[in-house]
């Protein structure tokens, strides 16, 4: 018997708040290896929040989210250059100095070029 595969993004009992505001309210999702999920909902349903949960740029507040097998705030360069996330506009990660977003981005690539910077 074959031992199941480790899932692309599992969430248990996820929630996070935004002030006042509920953003995902105690969600759960198991994604196996190979399935196809869209998220549907009106703005502000939590979409874009799941998602940067499950990509590390969120930590749970209450809950877990493991992709690939690892808590998403300890994901290593190897295991985030197998995800890919495409935001509907394009996020800087404004919270983030210029130092910092370069450091981030460097991470995704093996044969950065550090005269660039």
């Amino acid at each position: 018997m074959n031992a199941p595969a480790t899932p692309v993004i599992e969430l248990r009992d996820l929630s996070r708040r935004f002030g006042k505001t509920v953003a995902l309210n105690h969600v759960s999702l198991f994604l196996a290896p190979g399935h196809i999920v869209g998220l549907l909902g009106a703005n502000g349903s939590g979409k874009t929040t799941l998602l940067r949960h499950a990509i590390g740029l969120y930590l749970p507040q209450e809950g877990e989210c493991n992709t690939l097998g690892c808590p998403a705030g300890d994901l290593t360069a190897e295991l985030m250059a197998r995800v890919g996330y495409v935001a509907q506009e394009g996020e800087l990660l404004e919270w983030l100095s210029v130092r910092q977003l370069i450091a981030y981005v460097r991470a995704y690539y093996e044969n950065w070029n550090p005269e660039l910077e």
